[in-house]
């Protein structure tokens, strides 16, 4: 059967999982630097996962949003929904 849905939006969404499994992502600083202008590049909406966490760690520890350093908890989940909503917004605002 064949999917004849057309996606929402020509726009992308990345994740930087996505990109280190393309071979896109390097160091820490590369990926501050890079990752954003190579959305930019493909008409993407980059979502700033690692200053939400940033931010995020102003209001409680690390444990609290990735306990175990890699994955996120409940709150950490929500707090990475609620950036993918807003880059959501962006692509759809004009």
């Amino acid at each position: 059967m064949k999917n004849n849905t057309k996606p929402a939006s020509r726009r992308n969404f990345i994740r930087t999982a996505s990109l280190a499994s393309a071979g896109l992502l390097g160091t820490h600083a590369i990926q501050a630097q890079a990752l954003p202008s190579k959305a930019k590049d493909y008409n993407a909406i980059w979502i700033p996962y690692q200053k939400v966490f940033d931010e995020a760690l102003k209001e409680a520890p690390a444990a609290y949003w990735c306990p175990d350093g890699v994955h996120p908890s409940i709150a950490g989940g929500f707090l990475m929904a609620n950036a993918w909503v807003k880059g959501f917004e962006l692509a759809f605002k004009k």
